[in-house]
């Protein structure tokens, strides 16, 4: 029996048209894997890429950070003297007329000794001064020429030391300008020259119109000194 030309032609197209209708399913196959060898190459970026930018920025920091700390350090330095300078004295009670002129009579007899070079006997008037009125008008000289005294007797750890309580003990007196100059003077004689060097510029900067600073000027200049 033969089939009609018509009904070949009608299964033909049948046939054709479902597997035009399979071929979306089949197309979205490739599509997926297509995608696959796309992501490789983004992981190893987002990977390595941070790690070389976190160690160079790492490199930079750390060499920032030792420049600051290294100014803080001359700051800090620079602060301590300062307040070494600027402490104020321990108060006490307020002193009567009776006793400033109590304290100055004081004061005369143990200058008279010290003029006179008999430095042990005035130290001993220096140090009832300090002993009888701390807070008195002439103490911060007491202070000082009892200073004086121990450098006269060769002794200039303690000169130092009695030097810096007039500036520590006493910041308002007028010997502060004179005992900077002379704790520069000290420390130059003992070949520590960049602290002499501090005391000068600071009775230089602070105290302009005292002779202390001319002086320390000139010490300056003859030494070489920054």
């Amino acid at each position: 029996m033969k089939i009609p030309y018509f009904i070949l032609l009608i299964g033909c197209v049948s046939i054709s048209n479902s597997y035009a209708v399979g071929l979306p399913p089949v197309l979205n196959v490739p599509t997926t894997k297509a995608a696959e060898p796309v992501k490789a190459p983004v992981v190893k970026t987002a990977v390595k890429a941070p790690v070389k930018i976190s160690v160079s920025k790492l490199r930079s920091d750390i060499k920032t950070l030792k420049s600051i700390v290294k100014k803080q350090d001359a700051a800090i330095k620079s602060l301590n003297k300062q307040l070494a300078v600027k402490k104020a004295p321990v108060l006490v009670k307020k002193q009567t007329a009776a006793t400033t002129h109590a304290e100055l009579k004081t004061y005369n007899n143990a200058m008279s000794l010290f003029k006179r070079k008999n430095y042990s006997k005035a130290a001993v008037g220096f140090q009832q001064m300090l002993t009888h009125y701390p807070a008195g008008r002439y103490a911060g000289n007491a202070q000082f020429w009892l200073a004086e005294i121990l450098m006269q007797k060769g002794n200039k750890q303690g000169a130092l030391l009695a030097f810096d309580k007039v500036l520590r003990n006493y910041p308002k007196s007028g010997k502060v300008p004179d005992s900077l100059f002379k704790l520069g003077s000290m420390q130059l004689s003992l070949n520590k020259k960049d602290k002499a060097a501090e005391y000068f510029n600071y009775v230089i900067r602070y105290y302009p119109n005292s002779a202390a600073a001319k002086f320390a000027k000139v010490k300056k200049a003859s030494a070489g000194l920054p």
